[in-house]
């Protein structure tokens, strides 16, 4: 196989690993606190080891019935189920190992500040899409937010713009899509990239090619190193919320309602103009 597609490829599969728990233990963290939907499945399923955790059934076709409660937005429970239980052997062989690792060798406080740049390039796509939902207040506080860090946080190192008081807000494309009136779309788990909805999903090619830093690095395996940085990165944020999903009767369940239910406050935040 050609050197540079095979690199191509690999740096492809880091994207999807990376996204793999960008939009899936974030939303089960939160659910923690947020009290998420009573679990529709009627027989759930009870991990009481790591191996239960982490999907033993990921070739076990056995899944529970699905109650009206989900049936209109989780129309493809059987294979979204199968799909996230490939998504968590992943991670139990490959992210996982990585992410320990690379917290108990970093010190702290170099992890906050690599954790700090990639919050700052964060918000380029961020000011993008405060325009495109036409919140112009907004966009001018993130914006200053990426000047103040890039320039005296030494390239968003130090997230001197939060020690100002300049407050950090959070917005996507999918969020820009259910504002111009793509909402309540059918949930499904894409393979490696996590949770999802019809709604969501088409905005990650978007989001990728066009509001973020990664394509305009010519060199590829500069490239390659950044996102694989960005990868364990969040993935090495997101290790406590490991307990929280292995605590849960049925993780598929729980990572699913997390989801809706977060997404779902996302859009009516914005709805309601709140920062």
């Amino acid at each position: 196989m050609d050197k540079k597609i095979f690199l191509k490829f690999l740096f492809a599969t880091l994207m999807s690993l990376m996204l793999t728990f960008i939009g899936t233990n974030v939303y089960a963290a939160e659910a923690k606190i947020k009290n998420p939907i009573e679990n529709p499945v009627a027989t759930p399923l009870q991990p009481n080891d790591e191996n239960d955790f982490y999907g033993d059934d990921a070739t076990n076709t056995n899944f529970p019935e699905i109650t009206n409660a989900y049936a209109t937005i989780d129309p493809f429970e059987n294979l979204n189920r199968k799909t996230f239980a490939f998504n968590r052997f992943l991670d139990k062989i490959i992210i996982r190992p990585l992410a320990v690792t690379y917290d108990t060798v970093v010190p702290n406080v170099a992890q906050k500040g690599v954790n700090n740049f990639f919050n700052n390039t964060d918000e380029i796509p961020t000011i993008a899409n405060d325009f495109l939902q036409a919140r112009g207040k907004q966009a001018l506080s993130d914006f200053t937010r990426l000047i103040i860090n890039t320039t005296f946080g030494i390239g968003g190192l130090v997230d001197i713009a939060t020690l100002m008081g300049v407050k950090k807000h959070y917005t996507d494309l999918g969020l820009t899509f259910a504002q111009w009136g793509s909402r309540n779309t059918p949930y499904f788990v894409i393979p490696f990239l996590g949770p999802s909805t019809l709604n969501d999903a088409p905005s990650l090619p978007v989001y990728y090619q066009f509001l973020t830093m990664w394509p305009m690095i010519k060199s590829d395996g500069t490239r390659y190193a950044f996102v694989a940085m960005r990868w364990i990165d969040m993935r090495d944020s997101l290790l406590p919320s490991d307990k929280v999903i292995n605590q849960s009767f049925d993780p598929y369940s729980f990572m699913r309602n997390a989801y809706l239910q977060h997404r779902a406050y996302l859009m009516q935040k914005a709805e309601s103009g709140q920062d």
